[in-house]
């Protein structure tokens, strides 16, 4: 996009105008606040970073939703990257994963302990190492499905026998029914992340919507594409 179409999803005036939409939708319902949730990091980031929730009316309740795969990463995965490191093969993943606890340890407690595991930007860094070496060499693999690409797009394209993936890849819609199916939950509508729909399309949401009779809309990452989607 040029610099000129990004200000135009970012004018104060239409973001006003949304606002004023929103406060006039959700004062009608004359009840306890409509719950969003988004479930995508980058959605918050957005929010954030432009103080679009103090544009959000008192009548609607945006929910962060599981938009983090490093925090939703299971113990059981962890602890198998764990095991791969203490067994001596070196273990690749992102920075952040070293941190996540699995059920005795961390990537992180390994490393101190002698483990060979390396922080790496992308999974192209992970595959230039195991070109450059005869060791063995796993990429821990998070994220979903925008980082999944990446993770196939290299295992498409003929990596050295020395390199394999561990995957912790999660997929947005079993998250989703997570959330909905848990008691007491009350999310009436969920805002979809634009760059992980552009992968799998908009219609892996259909049988959500009518399995759970809970809307969703698919909303890229700047002000007036949230406040569009709410």
């Amino acid at each position: 996009m040029t610099p000129n179409a990004f200000e135009a999803l970012r004018d104060p005036t239409r973001a006003r105008m949304l606002s004023d939409a929103l406060a006039r939708v959700t004062s009608k319902i004359g009840r306890d606040p409509v719950s969003v949730m988004h479930v995508c990091g980058s959605h918050e980031q957005a929010i954030a970073r432009y103080g679009l929730r103090a544009t959000f009316p008192a009548a609607l309740e945006v929910i962060m939703g599981p938009g983090c795969p490093v925090c939703i990463t299971d113990m059981p995965e962890v602890d198998e990257a764990v095991v791969l490191a203490q067994q001596g093969v070196r273990v690749t993943t992102y920075g952040d994963m070293l941190r996540v606890p699995g059920t005795a340890l961390s990537l992180g407690d390994a490393k101190a302990r002698g483990a060979r595991v390396d922080v790496v930007y992308s999974i192209s860094q992970a595959l230039e190492l195991a070109r450059a070496t005869r060791e063995e060499i796993v990429f821990f693999a998070t994220g979903f499905e925008t980082t999944a690409v990446a993770t196939a797009a290299v295992l498409l394209a003929d990596p050295p026998p020395n390199f394999s993936v561990l995957s912790a890849h999660k997929y947005i819609p079993p998250v989703m029914e997570i959330v909905a199916e848990m008691p007491g939950a009350r999310i009436e509508g969920f805002l979809a992340a634009g760059h992980a729909a552009t992968i799998t399309g908009w219609g892996v949401f259909e049988p959500f919507v009518a399995e759970h009779g809970i809307p969703v809309v698919v909303a890229g990452f700047e002000p007036l594409d949230i406040l569009a989607g709410l």
